[in-house]
């Protein structure tokens, strides 16, 4: 239950993924899925990744007795729903999306990915997240200035 409201709740607040569900079959128009993937990360198995490692921690708050979203809950996906999930989105550059807009989902990438994105959201990182954002930081040029 908790999950469904999860992802209800996420395709409500996300243009993209509300515009898939919202296609009725009927209407036999096709949803060009391959041409959103190219453009947006969270249609991609990364992507998909970064945002089910964010949920897991979002729905590891507190949770309403009747197994719905807090209001708190509801307001993280709402904010995670609207970070530039774009392949060209900051968030993702220089590691899981690489200068030609390419995905690399290694393992490292996904972690550090999750752990910017939290961060975003002023969510707790794990320990194991925050040396990734520390190694992350380190591996930066230092800027002139």
């Amino acid at each position: 239950m908790l999950l469904v409201c999860f992802f209800d709740e996420f395709t409500q607040d996300n243009g993209q993924w509300h515009e898939v569900a919202d296609r009725p079959l009927e209407s036999g128009l096709p949803t060009d899925i391959p041409g959103m993937r190219g453009k947006y990360l969270h249609f991609t198995g990364g992507g998909l990744l970064v945002l089910c490692g964010v949920g897991h921690s979002i729905l590891g708050l507190d949770v309403n007795p009747d197994g719905t979203l807090t209001t708190q809950q509801k307001d993280l996906v709402h904010q995670l729903a609207s970070l530039d999930w774009s392949r060209t989105g900051s968030l993702w550059q220089g590691y899981l999306v690489g200068p030609q807009g390419n995905v690399t989902p290694h393992k490292a990438h996904v972690v550090l990915a999750v752990a910017k994105a939290k961060r975003a959201l002023g969510l707790a990182v794990t320990d194991r997240e925050a040396k990734a954002l520390e190694r992350a930081e380190q591996a930066q040029p230092a800027s002139i200035g």
